[in-house]
């Protein structure tokens, strides 16, 4: 059976999850699972890669760019296939969580230099009779950047929210000069001001980081929003619904479409 795989996108609230599924991977067979942009950017999914079992494999995706074709891969040592193109809808910017459960737009990204400082990690030692240093040096690092938001009203209270507990956030983004359209950051500093009226500016200084959950796999549906489908049910109705289903299209099937 050949490799193929298959993305759409998901009926819950914009941004939504894109939904893979990949078939043909044989046990024992690695595979990664990976996107592409048409402007070159590339990210892996999240629980993306490993030896297959002979079965279906179902993923989520909440790190898609927004707004823009993209497309989806897999590849084993057997052969890869690609899926149709597809776009997500989304705003100009968004800041969400890891796990992509929350997420908040803001009113705008105000204009500025969008300043980048790439840490060099260098160390200069004098050695005594000698005119010129030796160093000991690393990989320089891809740095810390700067944003500024404007937001109102209930967007204040939601940034708010989401920057106190201090954990590492996802940015998507379409357009906005040249930062990548998503990317995990660390904010390290947080001002914010109110210059007018019901207004509220951000300066927000983060640092760019791995994903620190990249194995793990993004949940498109939780049980609550089956037991939501389901609430006026009984398991009779559910076994008659699903009588000639199968598993993996259950594993596929797009409940946020139902509720």
């Amino acid at each position: 059976m050949a490799v193929a795989i298959t993305a759409v996108v998901s009926s819950a609230a914009v941004p939504a999850p894109v939904i893979l599924v990949v078939t043909g991977v044989g046990a024992g067979v690695a595979y990664r699972i990976h996107g592409t942009t048409d402007q070159g950017f590339e990210w892996d999914v999240n629980g993306g890669s490993g030896v297959g079992y002979g079965n279906q494999i179902t993923l989520g995706d909440i790190l898609t760019p927004v707004n823009v074709p993209v497309t989806y891969m897999v590849t084993t040592s057997a052969g890869f296939s690609v899926a149709g193109a597809i776009t997500v809808p989304g705003p100009e910017f968004l800041l969400q969580s890891l796990d992509g459960r929350t997420t908040v737009t803001v009113l705008a990204v105000t204009d500025g230099t969008f300043d980048r400082e790439y840490s060099t990690r260098v160390s200069a030692f004098n050695i005594p009779g000698r005119a010129r240093p030796v160093t000991r040096y690393d990989m320089v690092q891809d740095g810390t950047g700067s944003l500024t938001l404007a937001t109102v009203g209930a967007q204040t209270k939601a940034l708010e929210a989401l920057l106190r507990p201090g954990w590492p956030l996802v940015y998507r983004q379409s357009g906005i000069r040249d930062l990548d359209p998503v990317d995990v950051v660390q904010f390290t500093a947080v001002k914010t001001a109110s210059p007018d009226g019901p207004y509220r500016t951000w300066e927000l200084t983060y640092q760019l980081l791995d994903h620190p959950q990249s194995a793990v796999a993004a949940v498109v549906a939780s049980w609550d929003v089956f037991d939501q489908v389901y609430s006026g049910a009984t398991w009779n109705s559910f076994d008659t619904e699903w009588a000639s289903g199968t598993w993996d299209a259950f594993d596929a099937y797009d409940w946020t479409a139902r509720v």
